[in-house]
C-alpha cells in the first residue's frame, strides 16, 4: 500500500513538473493541443488577445465569451471603451449577469464623454444602440427577462437610439443649413429633455 501511494505521489509531482515545463517552454500553438485553456490562460497573461479570442473561438461561445469579457475589460481600463463596444458588437453580448458591470460602464463611459453630439459620433452611437439591443433581445429569452435589470439595460437602449437618430440628423445638409433646425439639432431637440429625464432616473 505505502508502495502504491509513493508512486502516485511521483506520477503527480511528474504531472506538476511537466504542466510546469509546458507552459513556459512550450510555443503556445503546440501548448493549445495539450492544454486549450492553460494556452489560452498565457495568451492572456501575453496580451496576445487576437490569438486568444480567435483560439477561444474554436472552442464554444462560453469559453469565447469568458476572455470576450477579460478583453473588454482591459480594454476599458486602459480608456478604450469605444473599441470595447466594438468587440461586443463583433462577438454578441450575452445576458449574462457576471457581465452587466461591463455593459454598464460602457454606457456611462459613452454618455459622459466628451465630443459625442455630432454626426461624426454616429457610429459610435449606433455600435452602442446594436450592443444594447443584442442585449435585450437576449434578455427577453433568459432568466433575467423582465427584471430591473432587464428593464434598465432596455431604456440604456432607448437613450443610445435617441442619440444616433441625433448623430444621423446632423448629417443632413437640409437639416443643418436652416438656423432655426440646427440650433434645434446642436443645441437640443425635444428628445433631449426625453433622454435627460430617462438618464435621470436611472442616476446617470
Amino acid at each position: 500500500m505505502g508502495l502504491r501511494r509513493q508512486a502516485c505521489t511521483r506520477n503527480y509531482l511528474l504531472f506538476v513538473i511537466l504542466s510546469v515545463c509546458a507552459r513556459t517552454f512550450f510555443p503556445l500553438f503546440q501548448l493549445v493541443g495539450v492544454d486549450v485553456m492553460a494556452a489560452l490562460d498565457m495568451y492572456v497573461e501575453r496580451e496576445q488577445w487576437e490569438k486568444c479570442l480567435e483560439t477561444a473561438a474554436k472552442q464554444n461561445y462560453k469559453v469565447l465569451h469568458k476572455y470576450v469579457a477579460l478583453y473588454a475589460t482591459h480594454l476599458i481600463q486602459e480608456g478604450s471603451w469605444d473599441k470595447a463596444v466594438a468587440l461586443y458588437v463583433q462577438h454578441g453580448t450575452p445576458a449574462n449577469s457576471q457581465n452587466f458591470n461591463i455593459y454598464k460602464r460602457l454606457f456611462v463611459e459613452m454618455v459622459n464623454v466628451a465630443g459625442m453630439n455630432n454626426a461624426e459620433a454616429y457610429s459610435s452611437w449606433a455600435d452602442l444602440r446594436d450592443l444594447l439591443f443584442n442585449l435585450c433581445e437576449n434578455l427577453v429569452k433568459s432568466s433575467d427577462a423582465n427584471t430591473p435589470a432587464h428593464e434598465e439595460f432596455e431604456t440604456m437602449l432607448l437613450v443610445s437610439h435617441y442619440y444616433a437618430t441625433r448623430a444621423a440628423a446632423q448629417s443632413i445638409k437640409q437639416l443643418v443649413s436652416k438656423r432655426g433646425q440646427a440650433q434645434a439639432i446642436a443645441r437640443g431637440c425635444p428628445w433631449d429633455c426625453v433622454v435627460k429625464s430617462l438618464m435621470a432616473g436611472m442616476g446617470v
